[in-house]
């Protein structure tokens, strides 16, 4: 009896406040006589001293007043002395532990964690909805009881590879965004660190990587005796290729290198004796045309003609040897100087590409031209996509092929464009590109001489222009245009990557499986 009277009095005693609360709405603020709308944190407040005492109680925030504690807080002068404000809101009896932390939904919010999330969740809603599509349930009579029975229906191949390429499309979409967010980032951090980069001339001062040379003290390397005097070393660490490691094929024993020479005018003479020789074996085949300098007739090529195991091992020797013009690419060790040619290959194949198209006005014509001067219309959808004997949705193949390749010709041969790029900028772009001290499997010390290598990179690239008399400021422009397409090559690359390995998976294709090591 006692509990049942206990628990009506505390009934009418909540029925009282409710009332209470209920006749005194119009009531005004107990902490600075501002009208109010109702009953807050145990107490009658306004708007803004409810909120203020939320984020204080919420954020932990201890606040000190400048004078003797006692500031007045009134409708005109809440915002003087914080301190006060609060000291005034807990003698008017608003609660602390009223307050519900975590509601506050202005506060930051952890967007990249968020995203990370939301592939797995994606994820596993499309496993979830692959069961659903899978699962059949049916209803069978067994001793006069309703028996569910789960009965899996099978796909076909066709469905399963549709599901599989709509899977991926959806994916990429999704992280568009977050890539284009990512690549502008690394584009920042790439030009704040080239601003730091003193801009001298490399005939008069030592660079970066010249003051960690030493002699090279190994007798066993290819090089001789009489030009090792000559080679700038980069570390101690890196020592002369031995014969287990190199051929004279990676570093010409005859071959001297000058510490003073400029390594953008060494890599532009590289790039332009690569085309010559891409000139003659591609050139008609007359002795007229391979004498004359005759420039190979552009030809319209179709899906998978350019990956055909002759013309793969051509490009990759060619490759081969212009990266090898990169000092000090060959002094680095085998492997990695491997990391780093795998790192760079596809880029530097993209960049060249929208380089000659750029250059030989596939621009205005729509089309993107390749190394051997063949073109892809992008006009002609059937030639850049699959045949139509693959099982899969050709809708879906376009945006998987044929839309990036519009979008990559638009983003970064047009700029190349507006910027009037020249050898310069490209092969300048491409070294950037090659020494990468991200590179994750290089060890510590090799990643320090990458950067060294990339820093003499940066100084030769602004002594190229001081020596044509080109001024700091235009100079600046057209490094930091150059490097703001990194971005979109970034982006570019990553998108081929991704098509590499639908074409790996799917077979969509012969070509040569030297493709799998370069990519």
């Amino acid at each position: 009896m006692d509990s049942e009277a206990s628990n009506s009095e505390n009934f009418e005693s909540n029925r009282g406040v409710q009332r209470n609360r209920d006749n005194n709405v119009d009531k005004s603020c107990m902490v600075c006589s501002a009208p109010t709308s109702g009953f807050h944190f145990g107490s009658f407040a306004c708007a803004a001293c409810s909120a203020f005492f939320r984020r204080t109680i919420v954020e932990k925030r201890k606040y000190v007043c400048r004078k003797d504690n006692n500031c007045p807080i009134d409708q005109q002068h809440r915002c003087y002395c914080r301190a006060c404000r609060l000291k005034k809101c807990l003698d008017k009896g608003l609660d602390p532990n009223a307050v519900q932390p975590h509601r506050d939904a202005i506060g930051a919010k952890q967007l990249t964690m968020s995203q990370k999330s939301e592939p797995n969740r994606n994820n596993s809603e499309e496993k979830k909805n692959e069961k659903e599509r899978d699962t059949v349930i049916t209803v069978t009579q067994n001793d006069e009881r309703l028996v569910p029975v789960i009965v899996v229906k099978p796909r076909t191949d066709k469905q399963i590879i549709e599901d599989q390429l709509n899977s991926i499309l959806a994916r990429q979409e999704r992280s568009e965004e977050l890539k284009k967010s990512e690549s502008n980032k690394a584009a920042i951090e790439q030009l704040i660190a080239f601003s730091k980069t003193a801009v001298i001339e490399c005939n008069n001062k030592q660079s970066t990587l010249d003051r960690n040379i030493s002699p090279i003290e190994s007798q066993n390397s290819v090089l001789s005796s009489d030009n090792a005097q000559n080679i700038p070393e980069t570390s101690n660490s890196i020592e002369a290729s031995t014969s287990s490691e190199s051929s004279p094929m990676i570093i010409n024993d005859k071959k001297t290198y000058d510490r003073t020479q400029n390594v953008i005018e060494m890599m532009v003479d590289a790039y332009q004796a690569m085309c010559e020789r891409r000139r003659l074996i591609y050139c008609p085949r007359s002795l007229k045309d391979l004498l004359s300098g005759t420039q190979p007739v552009p030809r319209s090529c179709k899906w998978g003609e350019r990956f055909s195991a002759e013309q793969m091992r051509i490009e990759v020797a060619f490759m081969v040897e212009f990266i090898n013009s990169i000092h000090p690419f060959a002094k680095f060790s085998l492997n990695d100087r491997i990391e780093l040619f795998r790192n760079i290959a596809l880029a530097c194949v993209m960049l060249e590409k929208h380089y000659l198209t750029m250059k030989l006005g596939g621009i205005s014509q729509n089309r993107l031209y390749h190394q051997d001067h063949s073109y892809s219309d992008l006009n002609d959808e059937d030639a850049l996509v699959p045949k139509h004997d693959v099982s899969c949705d050709m809708d879906t193949l376009r945006k998987l092929f044929l839309e990036p390749t519009r979008s990559s010709l638009k983003l970064i041969a047009s700029s190349m464009e507006q910027n009037q790029m020249t050898d310069v900028e490209f092969c300048a772009l491409a070294a950037v590109m090659l020494f990468d001290p991200t590179i994750r499997s290089l060890d510590a010390s090799s990643k320090k001489l990458v950067m060294a290598a990339r820093d003499k990179v940066y100084a030769d690239w602004f002594s190229y222009y001081a020596n044509r008399g080109i001024p700091v400021d235009v100079a600046s422009e057209k490094v930091g245009n150059t490097m703001l397409l990194l971005p979109a090559i970034q982006s570019t690359v990553e998108r081929s990557h991704e098509n590499f390995t639908i074409i790996r998976v799917f077979d969509l294709l012969n070509y040569d499986k030297i493709l799998d090591e370069v990519v």
